[in-house]
């Protein structure tokens, strides 16, 4: 309720909810609050903490998440991707609101493998895929077996639980680097042939004093320099030390995923060899210049011993790289 800062605020919650009774309308609470900024005419010290304070705890008591009795819950699949060190295993955390994925700053993994969190809040079942991305703009020969592996791996389990609805790209809120460019190309071109929306979550936003601040001054970076397109974003704190910021974070992203899930859906497509072969051919670009990647039979035997593809299905995605690299 919008009020002038001098009234009280018993007597305006009794004359409006007297109101609205009599129309029928039964209210659970209520926070009284003036808009004024502190510099008006007379000023009034400090009223804009004060009324963020009445509405923050009017959230605090009474926000719970919407879900109708005896309904099941709506899956959402998503494959949470970004460099090691970023926070995916906190924002995970964010959304369950508790501890469901370790957090470890040293945890290690190859490029693109993944591990999957189940679990349920309020009417959404989230299945997330934690996914290591690239570390650097480009990968090394080492890296390019596994990669390719974890890739087949990660699209077939997607497949399985009924598809991929979302990509959720994770970076630091900091320096916008081509590193950045080079994961979400690989995952929205590459992996998921541009058929996933991206939306993007900027994560370690605790010194922001307004966490949307970063995005306001980095927008252009992200959608113009590095033309990475997303259907939303999200600035979090995604650590509870900050419990108002992380609270705030938790409405953000939820509203986020949201309203997200409905913009498309991936599953690997019939013809196992034909994706296969456009990954592989697409994914030698992210390999650095000058490294030898593997061809001929022993790319034959990496799919076999690998992938667990039959011999004849092996040979034709060999011919179908070897024709296009």
């Amino acid at each position: 309720i919008l009020q002038p800062e001098a009234s009280n605020d018993r007597w305006t919650w009794s004359k409006f909810n007297a109101e609205w009774e009599q129309k029928g309308i039964k209210l659970l609470d209520y926070a009284c609050i003036s808009t004024l900024e502190d510099e008006t005419v007379p000023k009034l010290s400090d009223q804009r903490n004060r009324a963020r304070e009445k509405v923050w705890n009017l959230i605090k008591t009474q926000a719970k998440p919407l879900s109708l009795p005896n309904a099941q819950p709506k899956a959402i699949n998503i494959i949470l991707f970004g460099e090691l060190g970023v926070g995916k295993s906190s924002v995970v955390n964010l959304i369950a609101g508790e501890s469901v994925a370790e957090i470890s700053a040293d945890a290690l993994g190859c490029t693109l493998s993944s591990k999957e969190h189940e679990f349920t809040v309020g009417p959404h079942l989230f299945r997330i895929w934690d996914t290591v991305g690239l570390n650097e703009p480009e990968i090394g020969a080492t890296g390019f077996i596994p990669a390719i592996e974890k890739a087949y791996k990660l699209i077939c389990d997607v497949t399985a639980a009924g598809g991929l609805h979302l990509l959720l790209f994770c970076v630091r809120g900091g320096r916008v680097t081509t590193t950045i460019q080079s994961n979400y190309r690989l995952f929205y071109e590459v992996l998921c042939e541009k058929q996933v929306p991206v939306a993007l979550v900027i994560t370690h936003m605790e010194r922001e004093r307004d966490m949307e601040d970063y995005w306001r001054r980095n927008k252009d970076t992200f959608t113009g320099l590095y033309d990475i397109r997303i259907a939303g974003h999200a600035c979090v704190a995604a650590l509870p030390d900050e419990p108002e910021k992380y609270a705030v974070s938790r409405a953000v992203i939820h509203g986020l995923l949201t309203d997200c899930d409905g913009f498309g859906r991936y599953t690997m497509p019939p013809a196992i060899d034909t994706w296969m072969a456009r990954f592989i051919s697409c994914f030698h670009f992210f390999v650095r210049v000058g490294d030898r990647v593997p061809r001929g039979n022993r790319l034959t035997k990496m799919l076999i011993k690998r992938c667990g593809f039959t011999r004849d299905v092996a040979d034709r995605v060999r011919k179908v790289v070897e024709n296009s690299v």
